[in-house]
């Protein structure tokens, strides 16, 4: 009895969907000190290899399977339930790389967090500094001014003087 070959296609996973969230990474990464953002990168990096690696190796099982499947046909019912395992296997560890992942994203919203908070406690300080700077430096044209007006009241004040002389 002859069963059909199952295709590559069957075994491909499926596209993703992209979603949106209130989290930007470019706003995150820039606010976030460096050796911080190394770290969570480095980290990142490691899962991201782990997780391709459990993909390749079963695109290659699949690959072997569908090769031995095509040489005898009395394996293919072994291999099928091989390949269900490896699937399930494969699944699971996604499963658990998205977690760490989410655990990951949601501990940086929470870094964010605390740094807009902090941020926010700043910009009141740095709109006091900006006002003591603009009043120097009116405090500092008035000096200049009355620089000038003292020159000149003491220059009147001599010419007096020469004139009495």
């Amino acid at each position: 009895m002859d069963q059909p070959k199952p295709s590559v296609s069957q075994s491909a996973p499926l596209p993703r969907t992209p979603t949106r969230s209130p989290f930007d990474p470019d706003k995150a990464s820039a606010s976030l000190g460096q050796e911080h953002v190394q770290r969570l990168s480095e980290n990142l990096f490691k899962k991201l290899a782990q997780y391709t690696q459990g993909e390749l190796i079963g695109k290659c099982i699949h690959i072997s399977y569908v090769r031995n499947n095509e040489r005898s046909t009395d394996n293919q019912y072994a291999a099928s339930s091989e390949n269900y395992k490896l699937l399930e296997a494969m699944n699971h560890t996604t499963r658990e790389r998205y977690a760490d992942m989410s655990e990951m994203a949601q501990r940086l919203v929470k870094e964010m967090s605390k740094l807009q908070s902090t941020y926010a406690d700043f910009t009141e300080y740095m709109k006091e500094i900006d006002d003591v700077s603009e009043q120097a430096a009116n405090m500092e044209k008035i000096c200049l001014e009355l620089d000038d007006y003292t020159k000149y009241l003491e220059d009147k004040l001599k010419n007096a003087n020469r004139a009495r002389t």
